[in-house]
C-alpha cells in the first residue's frame, strides 16, 4: 500500500501493531532499518512509521494533523514520494521493482547480521 501511495504521490503516515509474540519473533528474524517499502527503497525515513507502542490513536492523529496543517512538509513528503516513484519506474511492474529492492535490502542486511 505504501508503494501504491508513493506512485500516487498521496502523503501518508505508515503503522503496524501486532501480537507481542509475532513483534518479538519478527524483530529476531528480520533485521531492517525501516518497515515500510517506500522507506526501505527510499533507504531513509520518508513517512513517519508507528510501531507498537508508537501506535496510539493520539500519534496517529497528530501525525495525520501535522500532515494536513504543514504545507511544506506535505510538499517535502509528495517530492521525496515522487523520487521513490521514479526510482521504480522505467519500465516493468513498479510492484516487483520494489520488492525486489526490498529483497535485495534483507540480503544485504542478513548478510551483516551473519
Amino acid at each position: 500500500m505504501t508503494v501504491e501511495a508513493a506512485l500516487l504521490g498521496t502523503p501518508l503516515v505508515t503503522f503496524y501493531k501486532v501480537n507481542p509474540l509475532s513483534w518479538l519473533l519478527g524483530r529476531l528474524l528480520v533485521r531492517v532499518p525501516f518497515y515500510s517499502m517506500v522507506n526501505l527503497i527510499a533507504g531513509r525515513a520518508i513517512v513517519p512509521e508507528l510501531m507498537q507502542s508508537k501506535m496510539t490513536g493520539e500519534n496517529l492523529a497528530a501525525n495525520a494533523l501535522w500532515l494536513l496543517r504543514d504545507g511544506e512538509a506535505r510538499a517535502k513528503m509528495r517530492s521525496d514520494l515522487a523520487g521513490v516513484a521514479a526510482r521504480l519506474s522505467g519500465g516493468g511492474d513498479a510492484m516487483a521493482k520494489a520488492a525486489l529492492q526490498v529483497e535485495e535490502l534483507m540480503e544485504g542486511h542478513a548478510a551483516h547480521v551473519s
